[in-house]
């Protein structure tokens, strides 16, 4: 495998990057590179433009970080990026753990302007389930209008502490409510209960 350096500015952002980001997530992103250093590779294709670490690059660049390492692939095997500064069990190693997983989901916020053009060539159901389309309201790939997006419905969370014999309980009622998510067997569920019940 080929590897080079070169400075990040020689990279070329997405122009139709799906992940408009969030304030707070870049601001996270920010803390995480200059507390833990870089943990993830970006994703470049042949001509240096960034398919996958848009975000990071921005980051990278906005904290005064100018070179990158770049190993050339054509993606049949995994490319490994080894921390040699780090040990797994170390507190700086567990924090960078944390901060990649929780960046990612702090920072996404779907363009559904990018994604509508992104869904003209590429099948988004291969992406997100049927009951998650409808929030974008997008067609698969192929269909000629896309229309605007649906307002999102406002979503809230339920925690519980069970035992292992009441999980059982709760997925066999699920499973047999017979509806497509979990959510909507839960509220059949909740219904047939309140009325019936």
């Amino acid at each position: 495998m080929k590897t080079k350096k070169i400075k990040i500015s020689e990279l070329t952002p997405d122009n139709i990057n799906a992940n408009k980001g969030t304030q707070r997530g870049s601001a996270m992103l920010e803390r995480s590179l200059r507390e833990y250093g870089a943990g993830r590779s970006v994703l470049v294709d042949k001509s240096g433009r960034i398919i996958a670490g848009n975000k990071t690059i921005e980051a990278a660049g906005s904290i005064g970080l100018e070179e990158a390492v770049v190993v050339e692939t054509d993606g049949s095997k995994v490319v490994i990026v080894k921390r040699t500064d780090l040990d797994l069990d170390s507190p700086q190693a567990r924090g960078l753990a944390i901060a990649d997983n929780r960046v990612s989901e702090v920072g996404l916020e779907w363009d559904v302007d990018s994604l509508e053009q992104i869904g003209k060539d590429l099948d988004l159901a291969d992406f997100w389930s049927d009951d998650e389309l409808p929030i974008f309201d997008l067609e698969t790939a192929g269909d000629a209008d896309f229309p605007e997006m649906h307002d999102e419905p406002e979503v809230y969370t339920r925690t519980f502490n069970l035992s292992s014999s009441q999980v059982q309980i709760i997925d066999r009622a699920l499973e047999e409510a017979g509806e497509q998510s979990k959510q909507d067997a839960l509220t059949k569920i909740c219904e047939w209960f309140l009325n019936d019940g």
